[in-house]
């Protein structure tokens, strides 16, 4: 009983390690296009890849324990089962702990609002209408978005698409922007924009300058596309209008 614990104690240390290195090789080789069906595809057999990569790496790895490494040997194996699921128990809490969300602070008599715009070349907001082609989320945590469609407006070569962000809880300060670079195919690019806000503003915040996207992951890159962002406390028995 003891050599089969120990067997699936490795399996269990040694599967987690094989999925995430399937995740990293299925990407690396077969990264986002930007089109929605090739992206699900990929997704979809990243999943089975991984799957199956996990499932036979923990059933090989428990047969090799139990039957292939001498009983000289099966403590060592022990002590590398004890420290590989204290790692994997220690990852894990700091992942879940990545996800907690916390709330905005409260300021009495004022509601906060993060107002973001985006600039980009005008063919993207052509006739002054975003059209489904510019499409900005708060990708930390909840906010109730309140895009300005009608008060897009230019700025030399490019135009400006201001969007409200009313958060109510959030794990951090970021935007993403989705912008659909091909109509007929349905593709699209998406930008992650990195907010260096405290973690809770003490008051309001003026406009920072205009910050480009972060290179991070699978987001995209690009040079025409940028953002800037204010923190703004509105009376709450008042409706706001919005002013850049």
């Amino acid at each position: 009983m003891e050599r089969v614990l120990t067997a699936l104690a490795a399996g269990w240390c040694v599967a987690p390690l094989i999925g995430l290195a399937t995740i990293y090789l299925c990407y690396h080789f077969s990264p986002n296009t930007g089109g929605s069906d090739h992206d699900i595809a990929n997704s979809m057999m990243t999943v089975v890849i991984t799957i199956v990569a996990v499932a036979a790496s923990f059933i090989a790895t428990a047969y090799l324990v139990r039957s292939h490494v001498p009983d000289s040997h099966l403590r060592t194996v022990q002590i590398l089962d004890a420290v590989g699921t204290i790692a994997l128990l220690t990852g894990a809490f700091f992942l879940w702990r990545s996800t907690w969300m916390y709330p905005v602070p409260q300021y009495p008599g004022f509601r906060p609002i993060l107002d973001v715009e985006v600039r980009t070349p005008k063919e993207f907001l052509a006739d002054h209408n975003a059209g489904g082609r510019i499409v900005v989320h708060f990708s930390d945590g909840e906010a109730q978005e309140t895009p300005h469609r009608d008060l897009i407006r230019d700025d030399g070569d490019a135009a400006i698409y201001p969007v409200e962000l009313e958060v109510s809880e959030h794990h951090g300060w970021s935007v993403a922007v989705l912008r659909n670079i091909d109509v007929q195919r349905g593709f699209w690019e998406r930008y992650r924009f990195e907010l260096p806000m405290p973690a809770s503003p003490a008051g309001a915040l003026p406009w920072s300058g205009w910050i480009p996207p972060v290179s991070r992951d699978s987001w995209d890159m690009a040079t025409d596309v940028k953002l800037r962002y204010r923190w703004v406390l509105a009376p709450k028995d008042q409706q706001r209008v919005y002013e850049p």
